[in-house]
């Protein structure tokens, strides 16, 4: 894997063109070939080796792996498989790797700038940034894992940092959880200014029962008696030769077949 780091940094970098979207937007191509480099390289981290961290924060491929998530706005199979990755950098044991993706692919900055500008002005409409939901959950993953002594002190010098979550991250993550009707996720950072949430007081379900439930079990037709499916249309003797065929199936229980 590390004799192949260049040329999977080169690959990356390399673009494959461009397409243009319904709004007459052209984008980048990623293409799956990069994106299951990503996923790889993800895997890879997890693999304890020091060596192979230690090359991979010295190339590029952090940063470039960086950019192609912001650049690309709809490409939702590059935001699954980044966010994995930075995922699988955060919770290393590399320090080099984490201050790579931190400092130098400058990722505190890039949500930041994000959250600023959720908006694309299109002359058809405005449209929200088809990333947003993945800012949100890479959002996250960093605060997971910024208990590490090396994340913790490189964010908290950050005002940037600290404006996207309480700006952005702990809003979205209270309006996610409202909107399934659940308690509200905790946003746990000690750069977060609200942290502990509660529903609304007096949250009662507006479904009113029935005045007169004596009236409505009244009107109830009585349940039927189990019938036989007839696959199809007989007459009345038809029908009465058909349920002496199949008495079994009614009345047979399944201790007698055990006894069979």
């Amino acid at each position: 894997m590390i004799k192949h780091i260049e040329q999977i940094e080169n690959t990356l970098r390399n673009p494959e063109g461009t397409i243009k979207t319904t709004f007459n937007e052209e984008i980048p191509i990623v293409g799956e070939g990069k994106i299951r480099m990503i996923e790889i390289l993800a895997a890879a981290i997890k693999i304890p080796s020091q060596r192979f961290n230690t090359i991979l924060a010295e190339s590029q491929i952090i940063q470039i792996s960086t950019d192609l998530m912001f650049q690309s706005v709809w490409n939702s199979f590059l935001h699954q498989a980044y966010s994995k990755f930075i995922a699988s950098i955060l919770e290393s044991k590399s320090d080099a790797l984490k201050l790579t993706l931190l400092s130098q692919a400058q990722l505190p900055h890039k949500l930041h700038e994000l959250s600023l500008f959720q908006i694309i002005s299109n002359p058809r409409c405005d449209i929200r940034k088809g990333h947003l939901g993945f800012a949100t959950k890479i959002g996250n993953i960093v605060i997971e894992n910024s208990s590490c002594t090396t994340v913790d002190n490189f964010l908290a010098k950050l005002e940037e940092w600290k404006s996207f979550v309480n700006d952005f991250l702990v809003p979205q993550n209270r309006l996610d959880c409202l909107e399934l009707g659940g308690k509200p996720a905790e946003t746990r950072s000690r750069f977060s200014s609200e942290q502990d949430y509660d529903l609304p007081e007096n949250t009662t379900s507006n479904i009113e029962e029935p005045e007169n439930k004596e009236h409505e079990e009244e009107t109830k037709e009585p349940a039927r008696e189990t019938e036989i499916n007839v696959p199809f249309e007989k007459n009345i003797r038809e029908i009465d030769e058909y349920s002496d065929r199949n008495y079994w199936r009614q009345e047979v229980k399944v201790d007698e077949l055990e006894d069979l």
